[in-house]
């Protein structure tokens, strides 16, 4: 996944030409999917400048492993579905507009096992992800030096499972999901005026 996040940013900072940029990010590590992790990105500071663009990145990743054991003197075959579903929000509600919802991911198996055969499929690992254009709500992403400097990710994940076939086979399995996010900021820099020179200014009055 941290090959999306070195992808997603590279783009960015691209379409940013010669534009300042200031990004945020965070990446979660696996963990068995039933959680709730929070996780806050920056909000732009206008002390830096004029706000002209914002990209936010978000990516999905999960690993699957199942294991099956027929118990039987003969061969049996039976099926196992186990899967993930994996919902991304924010405490902006401009953002929450862009985001995608309930995403699911399932790992199916159907295996004719020998007699008293244990079978292991996996791990499997799979990710997704996709990086909207934020800048029909820039407004919403401004920090004006009061309240707090981000905003609130959260990634909710659950996990279920079902089999079908023999009774004789019995199955095991974990799931595990990890949630990450960017947003990269592009403006234009404040321009910071330069003090006129002591001597500089007493010719200029001599002069006048």
């Amino acid at each position: 996944m941290k090959r999306l996040y070195v992808l997603a940013i590279s783009l960015a900072l691209a379409a940013s030409g010669n534009a300042s940029t200031v990004s945020f990010s965070f990446s979660n590590a696996l963990a068995p999917a039933s959680f709730q992790q929070t996780n806050d990105l920056g909000l732009f500071d206008t002390t830096l400048g004029a706000l002209t663009g914002a990209q936010l990145f978000w990516s999905i990743g999960t690993v699957f492993s199942v294991t099956g054991t027929n118990n039987s003197d003969v061969s049996e075959s039976a099926s196992y579905n186990l899967g993930t579903q994996v919902t991304l929000s924010s405490s902006l509600s401009a953002v929450n507009s862009f985001l995608p919802g309930a995403i699911t991911s399932t790992l199916p198996t159907t295996y004719n096992f020998a007699a008293h055969e244990t079978h292991t499929f996996g791990p499997l690992g799979g990710a997704q992800g996709n990086v909207y254009d934020l800048s029909s709500i820039l407004s919403s992403l401004e920090w004006f030096g009061t309240g707090s400097d981000n905003f609130v990710m959260t990634c909710n994940a659950v996990s279920g499972a079902s089999g079908s076939g023999s009774s004789n086979v019995g199955f095991s399995g974990s799931a595990q999901a990890q949630c990450g996010a960017s947003i990269v900021y592009t403006y234009d820099a404040a321009v910071t005026s330069v003090p006129e020179p002591s001597s500089l200014a007493l010719v200029g009055l001599a002069l006048a």
